[in-house]
């Protein structure tokens, strides 16, 4: 079906479905009044359906409404669970605690009046929804989407880790084991990190929102158009392409071990691209074994990523504390354009740096280990020596003297 016919049907539907019929005389049994249409179209989702259809987008009104918790109902369940949930409630005031009770009971027994609720509902949006004014049957035409090879799937495939995170504030606090409602009454989900056992915070992850699936993708298999929902804010088309385009400029590598100052130049020369920023976003903030051994073509996806995240940013230095030849060689195979440096910084100021983050000896020595593995490995390559940060200031463009 072309997107025209569906968008006419859906609109013909919709234009017959939001209406508010009228109430039945109860002594007569007739029904009296006249029916009220309701708008819907300026409430219409982003989806593919409506990509590019005229006309303002405005948030749903909220008209939901749930019944008043009585003295009587049953309420074993909802004390079990906030028996469990007390560490967190023993922080919260009274008051507090007594409105989260009523919403509990408002979620369980209050499904049982259904029938009540749906008169109260249609008796709000009577009184309260903004009334149609016109029909929505005649949309504008839009243009057939493009069809898409698997090729670029497969590129999308190649460049994105496949890791589903919370896509709103429920499933964020389904997986601390908590319920939305307690974060809404604590602040945000970060605010339970010291009120949860460490076990349900470390599942913590930072919400990731689902985007449309675009217009171009709409006519691949359904688990395809599922799967690139599912990345959410990751597609950026602008790496679909496994070649970039020849008129980029060069990409300066830059190897930076742990405590060499990655993030300090990085946030001072907003030319320069900390490869933690595009990687962790895939990945999410948990820490990770780069050792050259470990997960080869894992981490060569992360550092194909992260040379195609800076092309599109425009940033002309990626400073990265990967194995260099990993970075080399992610570059060879995208014909990227690209020149490799390593910016040496003296083992006891890193391993001073690497203290002050409370790191143990263990750990702290195998870093520098792996840094020395790197030096070695980029002196055999080939690559410039760098003794000064503002060297790399000078790369991205800045007047470093």
């Amino acid at each position: 079906m072309d997107i025209t016919t569906a968008r006419r049907m859906c609109a013909m539907i919709l234009d017959r479905l939001k209406v508010v019929l009228p109430e039945k005389d109860k002594e007569e049994g007739e029904k009296g009044g006249k029916a009220v249409l309701l708008e819907w179209w300026c409430f219409r989702p982003e989806h593919v359906l409506w990509n590019n259809t005229p006309g303002e987008r405005l948030p749903v009104p909220d008209i939901s409404t749930k019944a008043e918790p009585k003295h009587w109902w049953p309420s074993n369940a909802t004390e079990a669970w906030m028996e469990k949930q007390k560490r967190v409630l023993s922080r919260l005031r009274e008051a507090r605690v007594e409105q989260y009770k009523k919403y509990l009971l408002r979620e369980s027994i209050g499904g049982s009046f259904h029938h009540a609720r749906q008169r109260t509902l249609r008796d709000t949006a009577r009184e309260f929804w903004p009334v149609r004014k016109v029909m929505n049957t005649d949309v504008v035409e839009g243009a057939t989407p493009e069809v898409v090879g698997m090729h670029e799937v497969a590129n999308l495939r190649r460049f994105y880790d496949s890791q589903r995170r919370p896509v709103d504030e429920e499933e964020q606090a389904a997986r601390l084991g908590v319920d939305v409602y307690i974060v809404k009454l604590v602040g945000k989900a970060w605010d339970l990190r010291e009120l949860i056992p460490a076990e349900d915070w470390a599942k913590y992850q930072t919400i990731e929102p689902k985007l449309p699936v675009l217009t171009k993708w709409s006519n691949c298999d359904s688990a395809v158009r599922a799967w690139i929902s599912s990345l959410g804010g990751r597609i950026p088309e602008v790496h679909a392409p496994i070649v970039p385009p020849d008129d980029v400029d060069e990409i300066k590598i830059v190897y930076v071990p742990n405590a060499g100052g990655k993030s300090f130049i990085s946030t001072r020369f907003r030319n320069c691209l900390d490869m933690d920023v595009p990687v962790y976003r895939i990945v999410g903030w948990t820490e990770r074994n780069v050792r050259y051994d470990d997960g080869i073509k894992t981490h060569l996806r992360e550092c194909e990523v992260s040379l195609l995240d800076a092309i599109a940013q425009k940033k002309p230095v990626l400073l990265s504390q990967w194995s260099p030849w990993l970075l080399e060689a992610a570059a060879q195979g995208l014909k990227i354009k690209h020149s490799k440096y390593y910016y040496c910084v003296d083992e006891e100021i890193r391993r001073a740096r690497l203290i002050e983050r409370e790191w143990n000896e263990d750990k702290i020595n195998e870093y520098l280990g792996w840094a020395r593995e790197n030096y070695k490995t980029c002196e055999h390559l080939g690559w410039t020596k760098v003794d000064t940060w503002n060297v790399i200031a000078n790369m991205a463009g800045y007047l470093w003297l």
